[in-house]
């Protein structure tokens, strides 16, 4: 897998994109590690479900419609996270049960990801920085 956000650094209110490509048909799943320590599955979502990506052919996230407007934690003046692209040969299923209850916890992130088989999976971190757009209004 090969995946990227469009920028590293983002200011509080912007939206990012996120560009992945496959060498082999998957399944995708996008997760946001996030600076209070909360996962948040992105994808599959209500909107979004975690369909066949077909080798060689760009997958962009959110899709058009949608946005993935960017802040940083109450309080901080500026935030690192990262986004996990996760390809599976398989639909992750266990993705889904998570997704309607809102944020995960770490343990339970990587306890899903560690039951898939090391050969079905490939993951990819993507770091990026939320600013607080602190500049003089005019």
């Amino acid at each position: 897998i090969k995946a990227e956000m469009d920028r590293p650094v983002y200011l509080k209110g912007e939206e990012a994109r996120i560009r992945a490509t496959c060498a082999k048909d998957c399944y995708l799943s996008i997760v946001n590690l996030r600076a209070d320590g909360r996962v948040k599955v992105l994808l599959p979502n209500d909107h979004a479900q975690s369909g066949m990506i077909k080798a060689g052919v760009e997958y962009n996230f959110p899709p058009d419609g949608l946005a993935l407007e960017m802040h940083t934690i109450e309080g901080h003046k500026k935030d690192t996270e990262a986004m996990i692209v996760i390809a599976t040969k398989e639909r992750f299923e266990m993705l889904k049960h998570f997704r309607k209850g809102g944020d995960i916890t770490p343990k339970e992130f990587y306890n899903a990801v560690l039951s898939l088989p090391a050969d079905t999976k490939v993951e990819e971190i993507l770091l990026y920085e939320v600013r607080d757009d602190d500049r003089p209004r005019p």
